[in-house]
């Protein structure tokens, strides 16, 4: 057994009124996978959240397990009187879910005390009525049917109230055995029994800066915040959206479902998760959501384990290789720190952490507050489906207007080079013209010289007939 070997498992597949046991789950969930128990035994099913938890743990470890549940399902003066409607709730999932692995035996503890033998329970839940009288009768009755790697669950070890006596035996007992408690929802002491139990108690007992109790205190606490956010707020069930943190222990980071954290973000009200990394970590990626919806980040902190801030998320500036999914740039409510909308199947960012926080030791705590839902992606969409259109309309106008301008250009072209053609045919004109010009400027030239010379002539043969004749 180590340390490695406590990891956040899956979210329960059901958990329904009444909750007063909901926040122990992630602990029984994890022990049943540790403890790998052959039989497990419940005095006390009512609704089923305790006891369908751990037949959840022990079908995902593929154990080979029988998980008994025994209750009369009529009620008591502590859990109060109920019909038929809650056995038959618990019967029919049973059979649909786990028609294999799980027995239910509607009769008295007492009465079904004889189908166990000495040492065939391995891990024994005690959830009955609550009266001192009643759960020392439970527990000393049903002591020799456990293996020599018992344990005991007592729930309600944190209640003092009117005739709730589970306290006052607890103090009995873990002066007797091996024992740990939790003190929140409504307390649960686990008693080590069996002398080969020792191993799982020294495991949870281990010193130092990350404490096991601690750790699934956190867990608990987490998945109370979020099975009650939707009950405060009011609100009917709605939808969820299927948000994954993925937890990257390389560098450069590898992402897997094996190193996550999950859990469903309620479309109704503000839903608070509280996760505890249970390994060192270099990188954080969210993925927000499984299908395209809007959500607001009111709250994403980092803290010790002493609940010291480390680092808080303060907007877009904190995100790194952001896909599928629109970043505002700013929010469209007071209060929110960061608001995106997913437009995809896989929408995602990483946190851009400082140098220095890395790498997150076991034992560090994530808290967030989310708030997703329809209702938000209408304004978020709303506004973005009008910036695009606007845009396009920009694109649009723009395109026109180039258009126009590309043939006002080619027809102003046309019309210069037109230009440009006839002022060249006048030109050559010209120039041909004065061609002309010249060569009979030249012949007048000549003609006159001609007539100069023949008037000179004539003169002097008028004076000198004898000397000068007419040239030919």
């Amino acid at each position: 057994m180590h340390l490695g070997a406590m990891h956040i498992q899956e979210e329960p597949q059901r958990i329904v009124p009444p909750h007063a046991w909901v926040g122990h789950i992630p602990f029984a969930m994890w022990l049943v996978e540790e403890l790998r128990p052959a039989s497990v035994v419940e005095l006390g099913v009512h609704s089923g959240n305790s006891f369908f938890a751990m037949c959840q743990s022990a079908q995902q470890a593929q154990l080979d397990c029988v998980l008994h549940g025994i209750d009369t399902w009529e009620g008591e003066k502590h859990a109060g009187q109920y019909d038929d409607s809650v056995w038959l709730d618990v019967s029919s999932y049973a059979r649909s879910q786990y028609p294999e692995s799980v027995r239910l035996h509607r009769c008295l503890f007492d009465e079904a005390l004889k189908s166990f033998g000495p040492g065939s329970v391995d891990l024994l839940h005690i959830d009955g009525l609550h009266t001192y009288d009643a759960v020392k009768h439970d527990f000393d009755t049903w002591l020799p049917t456990l293996s020599q790697r018992g344990i005991v669950l007592f729930h309600d070890t944190a209640e003092h109230r009117e005739d709730f006596g589970v306290h006052l035996l607890w103090a009995e007992l873990k002066l007797r055995y091996p024992s740990l408690e939790f003190n929140h929802s409504h307390g649960l002491g686990v008693l080590f029994v069996g002398p080969d139990a020792q191993p799982v108690h020294a495991l949870l007992s281990t010193p130092g800066r990350f404490s096991p109790l601690a750790y699934f205190e956190r867990a608990g606490k987490g998945l109370m915040a979020r099975v009650e956010a939707p009950t405060r707020s009011g609100a009917q069930a709605g939808g969820v959206a299927h948000a994954v943190m993925y937890l990257g222990s390389e560098v450069p980071a590898e992402y897997s479902e094996e190193n996550s954290l999950k859990a469903d973000v309620s479309f109704q009200g503000v839903t608070s998760l509280y996760w505890s990394l249970p390994n060192p970590v270099t990188a954080l990626r969210f993925d927000p959501s499984n299908a395209p919806c809007s959500m607001e980040v009111r709250r994403f902190d980092i803290l010790d384990a002493q609940d010291q801030v480390l680092w808080s998320l303060q907007g877009p500036a904190d995100l790194d290789q952001v896909s599928d999914l629109i970043v505002l740039d700013q929010s469209l409510r007071a209060g929110v720190r960061l608001q995106v909308v997913c437009t995809g199947t896989d929408p995602q960012f990483k946190l851009r952490l400082p140098a220095s926080l890395l790498p997150l030791p076991p034992g560090t705590q994530l808290r967030l507050e989310l708030e997703a839902g329809p209702v938000l992606v209408a304004s978020a969409l709303l506004g973005w489906q009008n910036a695009t259109q606007a845009m396009a309309q920009v694109v649009q106008q723009s395109l026109q207007t180039h258009q126009q301008l590309h043939a006002q250009w080619q027809q102003e072209r046309a019309g210069l080079q037109a230009q440009c053609s006839a002022l060249q045919e006048n030109v050559t004109s010209l120039v041909q013209r004065n061609a002309r010009l010249e060569l009979e400027s030249r012949t007048v030239s000549h003609q006159l010289d001609h007539a100069r010379q023949l008037r000179g002539f004539r003169l002097l043969r008028f004076l000198n007939p004898k000397t000068f004749r007419m040239p030919a």
